[in-house]
């Protein structure tokens, strides 16, 4: 299909269900040939599948999916307006203290990439792996061109020499995980000591969430987590130190079975060394890199005014359930002069933009987000 140039075709078809599981020789001769063509300084991938890619990404970013086995709305929303979603926001604050010279960075089930363009903005080598292929080339092509993708599964450990890594994130992905501990043993193997690590976004048993996976309680993370003396946060409290400007304190830290009735869980511990304190800010870590719009803002009728109205407008409602905590903290309605879109525009950063900074309104984006997305908002 590629090589007649039915991209479309290719791409729904890959789509489809029944690849989502594909053989372990197929994944294992997926994953070298991804690893040739994505290792330093290699451009021998074929013209065709370099046009299909490239054309797969932005039909996925601008989400056309026709026909059956087509990724659903959620997903896409959820890959499409991340910038705006509570998990990362939460990720960003727990990461505040992933300093330089953790270098390299392990992104566990990086999906698209987002995490990884954060790291990357903020100057820190980082290495994505996740076995979605197309959600990587996403990544590759569109969110963080910068960072390294590998395509592996993690249910079968991580191919990755020892003490590789200084530091690891894993967001909303854990919990899909069948043989936890055997990953886990294998990111003890990879991480240096002292390492800190950092699982954001944990669906727990008591509250699993839409997607079908492999939750457990927090009593039951917390004993797989035992060697790397873990800390419970809730999402709701690291996100409310986060707008804040501050990254997680210790104090912050719950009882595994409080958190029973919370969405999501995050885990934050160490491999062999301490735990890190977080601090305030430097700078915002959301618009360390090229700003732009939130997508959770869309433009609505402003009158004779010159500039653009905005107004805050989830996706979808599940979207807005996992992230209601965050959404009420942002403003409901704002306003962009037309100074700060035509500095927007320009790539430059005012003092006039500050406040829409520290309110979220505007936040870094992939280098090549197309912008805003239009959407009817809550179904």
């Amino acid at each position: 299909m590629i090589r007649a140039g039915e991209y479309d075709r290719a791409l729904q078809t890959a789509a489809e269900s029944s690849l989502t599981r594909p053989t372990r020789a197929f994944r294992r001769s997926l994953r070298d040939r991804i690893k040739g063509a994505l290792s330093p300084g290699s451009r021998k991938r074929l013209p065709p599948i370099d046009r299909w890619v490239e054309q797969s990404a932005v039909t996925l970013l601008e989400r056309r999916f026709p026909g059956p086995g087509a990724l659903n709305r959620e997903i896409r929303d959820y890959f499409v307006f991340r910038p705006g979603h509570a998990e990362h926001v939460a990720a960003m604050g727990l990461a505040s203290v992933i300093r330089a010279d953790d270098a390299p960075v392990l992104d566990l089930g990086a999906g698209a990439g987002h995490m990884a363009a954060h790291f990357c903005a903020a100057g820190i080598p980082v290495t994505a792996i996740d076995q979605d292929f197309f959600l990587l080339l996403i990544g590759r092509l569109i969110v963080a061109p910068e960072a390294r993708f590998v395509c592996c599964d993690l249910e079968e450990g991580l191919p990755f020499a020892d003490q590789f890594f200084g530091a690891t994130i894993c967001v909303n992905t854990f919990h899909f995980v069948r043989n936890k501990a055997h990953l886990l043993g294998s990111l003890g193997r990879v991480l240096r000591q002292g390492s800190p690590l950092f699982f954001c976004a944990l669906r727990q048993s008591h509250n699993p969430g839409a997607f079908r996976n492999f939750a457990l309680p927090p009593s039951g993370y917390a004993r797989l987590f035992e060697e790397f003396e873990p800390r419970f946060f809730s999402t709701d409290d690291v996100v409310d130190r986060y707008l804040d400007g501050d990254g997680p304190r210790p104090g912050d830290a719950r009882v595994p079975d409080d958190l029973l009735r919370a969405t999501f869980v995050e885990i934050a511990g160490h491999n062999g060394g301490h735990h890190r304190a977080g601090r305030s800010f430097d700078q915002w870590p959301h618009a360390l890199g090229t700003l732009g719009v939130n997508p959770v803002y869309q433009p609505v009728p402003s009158g004779d005014q010159p500039g653009i109205q905005l107004r805050l407008s989830p996706p979808s409602e599940l979207f807005a359930a996992d992230s209601r905590h965050l959404l009420e903290r942002l403003p409901a309605e704002t306003y962009l002069a037309p100074e700060i879109l035509e500095d927007l525009e320009a790539g430059r950063r005012s003092d006039a933009m500050q406040d829409l900074i520290r309110s979220m309104v505007l936040v870094q984006l992939p280098p090549g987000y197309s912008g805003q997305v239009e959407h009817n908002g809550p179904a």
